[in-house]
């Protein structure tokens, strides 16, 4: 996660399938990251999961691509402990907000309080959880559409975004 938050070149690998080997396969090779596609594939919460663990401990960070960008779809995706959240297309800066709101807690967002695995199962206080929350997981904007590349400067200017994927278009 440390390259990905530098902003350096990382190596990652789209994971549409339910077999968790494919992403203990990727964090063994060396990736920097996993894209969990709940988007295009047919993966559910719980497989979702499955390769979240697949990677944990390893210098592989799970990122997870939601379907939509609706709080209610990105909130169980939080509750697995994924390093970063795709958003996928997010066409205006408003759209932007409601994905890092979305992503975290009050007053900074709307996400609801069930600490579990993010706090390791009690392990983190919950002071020290909450304040590593302020900046995890990493949201990622997808920006898919021409209107989202015309809107690219005030979207940018979204507080929380912490990287933005643009394209295919």
């Amino acid at each position: 996660m440390d390259k990905i938050k530098a902003g350096k070149l990382c190596r990652g690998i789209v994971i549409t399938l339910n077999d968790l080997t494919v992403s203990e396969l990727a964090a063994e090779a060396g990736y920097d990251f996993t894209w969990i596609d709940m988007e295009h594939a047919p993966l559910t919460i719980e497989s979702a999961l499955k390769h979240v663990m697949a990677v944990k401990g390893t210098d592989c960070a799970p990122l997870v691509r939601v379907p939509w960008n609706k709080a209610e779809v990105i909130k169980p995706v939080l509750d697995l402990a994924p390093a970063g959240i795709i958003i996928p297309m997010v066409n205006t800066a408003e759209e932007a907000k409601a994905a890092v709101l979305a992503c975290r807690y009050p007053p900074a967002g709307i996400r609801g309080c069930f600490v579990r695995r993010a706090n390791r199962f009690g392990q983190t206080t919950f002071s020290e959880y909450l304040k590593t929350s302020e900046s995890e997981p990493l949201v990622i904007i997808q920006i898919e559409t021409m209107e989202g590349v015309s809107n690219l400067d005030e979207i940018l200017k979204v507080p929380g975004i912490g990287s933005i994927c643009i394209g295919p278009l």
